[in-house]
């Protein structure tokens, strides 16, 4: 004899039932994350050259604090 549960029909339906809408809100929100990903590469693409001078002007400014933080350094007693 089988140990197995015995599921009667309205079980059967409501698991079913259950199953449809974990699957039904797993393509909504595939569906979701599409969108937003199509939004965020739209918004780069046209907001690229401001991006490359965002980079630029926190380059340049890191340039500058580093050589300021070297000269510092060197004037001290700590280079000598």
């Amino acid at each position: 004899m089988s140990t197995e549960q015995v599921r009667t029909s309205s079980e059967v339906e409501i698991a079913g039932i259950a199953l449809a809408r974990r699957r039904k809100g797993a393509r909504r929100a595939r569906a979701a994350a599409v969108a937003t990903d199509d939004r965020e590469a739209l918004g780069t693409a046209q907001l690229g050259a401001a991006f490359a001078f965002a980079i630029l002007v926190a380059i340049l400014v890191d340039i500058a604090v580093q050589l300021n933080v070297w000269r510092v350094i060197g004037v001290s007693a700590l280079a000598r």
